[in-house]
């Protein structure tokens, strides 16, 4: 009985912090505080994806503990926890002797018995919670009025997402936080770990919800420090995480320089056979101000969505390049004019390949040809056509002009 009172004797938890990973894992930290010295704390509403060997005390020892896992509580097991309690029968307090089948329940009406419908009964404001709660038992080595622990908990994680406007060449970059697990959490600080760590857990999916963006948590909150080998993102900001929701967090917004460029990747020639034509695609490139978590990036021009792309976990001052969309106006053409091969050593070849460039729109675009082919003492090429060659690819630079055609050969030789 003693040691039951002593939970009583908790006041509010403080300075709550959370680390969130891409790993779809999270580190909890809390304070609690108590009354009275002691050295047995019991912490109630453990989530059910509690790491239960990851719980860690500061400036103490532990040197035992115990988990009491929650079970699942459905409606049934809620109103059964009501027996030999009050319960309200057509606006009149009466007693919940059992609970029947067929949705059918026994009260007690003074000294009447009799069976009701359960949905004709309001039960009243107990919390099914105390009944079957998941706690941490702990005995520690010294006694103290105060306690600093933390605690792994797996499905809390975060992806981002982007925004990008072309129009007023902004980006805007939000972390999507889901907690699948069965608590909510009131975070005074946040933080997010940008890069993969090793860890190995089981997967489960649940119902979620959706938050409203959390408007008031804007990027000027938002500092990224250095961290071991990965880059820290810290949100001060009171944040609070529902359970089995998501919630939207903005932790960039930046104004740059946004360029739109059209490339296309083709074949080696050497292993070119037949006749083909092939779209370019539209790539949009800026320079990132601050690390990019990886994310899907979403673009918008005239306020209408015309792409997306996926970035990946991108160090800052790097020239990001996303591809966007396929351009159905601006293509290229391969026509096989001659195709020598010799059958006994591939290294010995002739081929000559005409292109034919198109552009059908009204708008002049910068375009660049990628065509992977290694240029050595055994092969070489040969074009009137100006290119670059870099990591082993010929790079072709065009400049189209509106509803405009360009033709070039080019001869591929190996002996």
């Amino acid at each position: 009985m003693r040691f039951l009172l002593l939970t009583l004797f908790f006041i509010n938890i403080f300075a709550n912090e959370m680390v969130i990973y891409q790993n779809n894992v999270a580190q909890y930290t809390a304070t609690v505080k108590k009354k009275k010295a002691s050295n047995r704390f019991v912490l109630y509403e453990i989530p059910n994806d509690t790491v239960v060997n990851s719980f860690r005390v500061y400036d103490n020892k532990i040197l035992e503990y115990s988990f009491r896992d929650k079970k699942e509580f459905n409606i049934y097991d809620f109103k059964r926890s009501f027996v030999g309690k009050d319960i309200i029968y057509k606006n009149k307090k009466v007693k919940m002797i059992e609970f029947s089948v067929a949705n059918r329940i026994l009260i007690k009406d003074a000294d009447k018995y009799y069976f009701v419908k359960l949905d004709d009964v309001t039960f009243t404001n107990y919390s099914y919670k105390k009944h079957l709660p998941s706690r941490i038992t702990l005995k520690l080595e010294d006694a103290t009025d105060t306690l600093k622990y933390s605690y792994l908990v797996n499905n809390i994680g975060y992806k981002t997402f982007y925004t990008i406007d072309l129009n007023s060449n902004s980006v805007e970059g939000f972390v999507k936080i889901h907690n699948l697990t069965n608590k909510s959490y009131k975070i005074s600080k946040l933080h997010l770990v940008l890069g993969d760590i090793n860890y190995n857990k089981p997967g489960r999916n649940y119902p979620v919800m959706y938050k409203a963006i959390a408007k008031d948590v804007q990027a000027k909150h938002v500092k990224e420090t250095n961290y071991a080998s990965y880059k820290l993102y810290t949100i001060n900001k009171n944040i609070v995480i529902h359970p089995r929701s998501k919630t939207f967090v903005n932790i960039i917004t930046q104004t740059s320089k946004i360029t739109s460029s059209y490339k296309v990747s083709l074949p080696n020639p050497k292993y070119r056979y037949h006749d083909t034509e092939k779209n370019f695609n539209r790539y949009i490139s800026f320079k990132t101000s601050k690390e990019f978590i990886k994310g899907k990036a979403r673009v918008y021009k005239d306020d209408i969505f015309i792409g997306e792309a996926y970035i990946k976990n991108t160090p800052k001052n790097t020239i990001l390049s996303l591809n966007i969309q396929k351009d159905f106006a601006l293509s290229v053409k391969e026509d096989v004019l001659k195709k020598e091969r010799n059958p006994n050593d591939f290294s010995k070849f002739d081929i000559i390949i005409k292109y034919t460039v198109t552009n059908k729109s009204n708008f002049k675009k910068d375009a660049k040809i990628y065509i992977p082919f290694e240029i050595n003492k055994y092969q070489s090429v040969r074009t009137s056509q100006k290119y670059k060659y870099k990591n082993q690819h010929i790079i072709i630079p065009l400049t189209l002009k509106p509803n405009s055609t360009k033709t070039f050969t080019m001869q591929y030789k190996g002996r």
